[in-house]
């Protein structure tokens, strides 16, 4: 079965996290949330909390099949400053994993530390100027 990492953090945009595991679930995906903060307890951008399955931290040296970031205003900002989530990114990249970041996070987390190398991503204009110097910038 492909598994699957969904990492959140502190301010992670509730609508691209939980409607993504839902979707992944019901399609039988093995699917694991991963807190990026000290606790399993991870609340989101709209006040709502949620308890993931690990820490980020207990689970750096697993390499699953795809990691989702899910974005939102504080939740891509946490992301993009966490170096275990750099490292994370980093370790399944070159492992050839899918890396599948949702609205900011491709510009906050990939594009902000130099993850991208030149892949095509498409953002909202207002988070464009974060990736354009490391990606072809498309507008939808």
């Amino acid at each position: 079965m492909k598994k699957v990492a969904v990492l959140l953090a502190p301010g992670f945009e509730e609508g691209e996290a939980i409607v993504v595991i839902d979707i992944l679930r019901r399609l039988h995906l093995d699917v694991e949330l991963l807190s990026c903060a000290d606790s399993r307890a991870v609340v989101s951008y709209h006040d709502i909390p949620m308890v993931a399955d690990s820490t980020l931290t207990e689970r750096a040296g697993i390499l699953y099949d795809a990691v989702v970031l899910p974005g939102g205003p504080q939740g891509s900002v946490n992301l993009a400053a966490s170096r275990d989530v750099v490292a994370f990114i980093s370790a399944h990249d070159t492992a050839g994993k899918l890396i599948c970041p949702i609205c900011s996070a491709a510009a906050r987390v990939l594009g902000g530390n130099g993850l991208l190398k030149g892949d095509a991503t498409s953002v909202r204009e207002s988070y464009g100027s974060t990736s354009r110097t490391e990606s072809t910038w498309t507008r939808r």
